[in-house]
């Protein structure tokens, strides 16, 4: 389990686009999460994002070993 928390700038608006790149040159910006999501389905695992309360919150659970039968 990976589990991160962030603060949230003042400044961002979570009903408008809260998971987009505000770098410079965003068409070379925010493709990770999206690459996270695709391997943690490749793996079977769970992947929880959401901002509360002025926090960015990460889950992602995966399991390493299969289990024995």
């Amino acid at each position: 389990m990976i589990e991160i928390t962030n603060p949230v700038p003042h400044t961002a608006n979570p009903c408008i686009s809260p998971f987009l790149s505000s770098k410079e040159d965003p068409h070379l910006h925010g493709i990770g999460l999206s690459n996270i999501r695709d391997a943690v389905e490749r793996c079977n695992g769970t992947m929880d994002i959401s901002i509360s309360e002025e926090l960015f919150h990460f889950c992602v659970m995966i399991q390493l070993f299969p289990p024995s039968h």
